[in-house]
């Protein structure tokens, strides 16, 4: 098991409880720099499930500053958790605040559509 990242104590307990079983999604909200992203890989390394990171883009590149979640990432998404897999897998959607409205519907079927198999952990700077 890896060393656990020093975080709020409070924030720490909920952790440790999600990482006993990571569950099929999760939204992590926070301040920018908080440690969202330290905190959702501690919970795929912990969970031992393969983590696939999928951040903003721009003009098919990624980009944090400009960039958003498309349709067109969901996609690939779709291509690549449809493969049949007995390993855990965890999807970490890092600045998922930036998500187009037809992503995310096209992401909500996804949720829907897949097993245990596959988790997923949105992280947001603005959950509303």
């Amino acid at each position: 098991m890896k060393t656990r990242p020093l975080f709020n104590p409070i924030t720490a307990a909920e952790l440790e409880m999600y990482s006993q079983r990571l569950p099929h999604s999760i939204l992590l909200s926070g301040k920018e720099g908080c440690g969202l992203d330290t905190a959702a890989q501690w919970l795929a390394d912990t969970s031992n499930a393969t983590s696939l990171v999928i951040l903003p883009e721009y003009d098919d590149r990624v980009d944090i500053e400009k960039g958003r979640i498309t349709i067109g990432v969901i996609r690939r998404l779709y291509e690549q958790t449809r493969v049949k897999s007995t390993q855990q897998r965890c999807v970490i959607f890092s600045q998922s605040d930036t998500m187009t409205t037809e992503a995310l519907h096209a992401f909500l079927i996804l949720l829907e559509e897949l097993g245990d198999i596959v988790s997923f952990i949105l992280l947001c700077h603005a959950p509303d």
